[in-house]
């Protein structure tokens, strides 16, 4: 029988090596070989490919097949939006939301990017309207949300397939994955317009790009109010305040559009 602490101590090493690999890509060198890894870590060839094959398994590295060689994958660019972006988004949206939910008397919600889905940062409600009502973006698949495409809209198209390819594995539904070549037009009029729309059968919600100070998009403010109580005329009023407060919260971390 395996000595218990002796498997902790080959697991808390596995980490250890595995955060040693990631820390090894930078802008400098983008691309690592297996050979290059484990010299440059003095690790076997075996632990090396084993430490890989996890990572790739989970997308925190990606292999280019040009190359051969590993770049980091896209989890790693939700964990560095995450992990770098949520106190200074929410110290600097202080206030903005529930403002945002007084003026048009709707939920108001940041949301941040999971794999293929879409997490609430934070959530005001509106006298708690949509508590028991289908919310869009907490849990969602970023494609049906209108905070998720208000991302993935600013994404390059390789981040977006690998998105697509992880919803497909997440839900084998074929009814809940939308057509690719539809899609892409959506999401390229969705940059354009600088938002997204979205309607289900119980929400009407708007989403609207987070921008940090290098201009990348790392989240989206939103508001989602219950469709008996949305017009045309409530929407366009919707994406005007939306994108002016995404706008104004991009602008307290840095990020300044020509």
């Amino acid at each position: 029988m395996a000595n218990p602490q002796h498997m902790k101590d080959y697991q808390i090493q596995s980490v250890k090596n595995a955060l040693r690999i990631l820390r090894l890509f930078t802008v400098q060198q983008p691309e690592w070989g297996v050979t290059q890894i484990s010299r440059a870590l003095n690790l076997p060839t075996s632990t090396v490919q084993r430490l890989i094959l996890e990572l790739a398994n989970f997308r925190y590295l990606k292999k280019n097949p040009a190359t051969q060689k590993y770049q980091l994958g896209t989890k790693n660019l939700t964990l560095g939006g995450l992990a770098l972006s949520y106190k200074d988004i929410l110290r600097e949206s202080a206030g903005m939301l529930e403002s945002l939910t007084d003026r048009l008397r709707a939920d108001s919600v940041l949301g941040v990017l999971e794999g293929c889905f879409i997490f609430d940062l934070h959530r005001v409600s509106y006298r708690q309207s949509l508590n028991e009502r289908e919310s869009s973006g907490s849990g969602n698949l970023a494609y049906q949300s209108s905070l998720g495409q208000a991302i993935l809209a600013h994404m390059p198209e390789s981040v977006r397939q690998e998105v697509l390819h992880a919803a497909i594995e997440q839900v084998p539904d074929s009814n809940c994955i939308p057509d690719a070549d539809e899609l892409k037009q959506r999401l390229e009029q969705i940059r354009t317009n600088g938002c997204a729309v979205c309607t289900t059968e119980t929400v009407c919600s708007v989403g609207a790009p987070i921008r940090d100070y290098t201009g990348q998009v790392i989240a989206a403010l939103g508001i989602e109010k219950p469709i008996q109580d949305v017009d045309d005329t409530a929407v366009s009023l919707f994406i005007g305040h939306v994108k002016d407060t995404a706008k104004e919260i991009s602008k307290k971390l840095g990020y300044y559009s020509n």
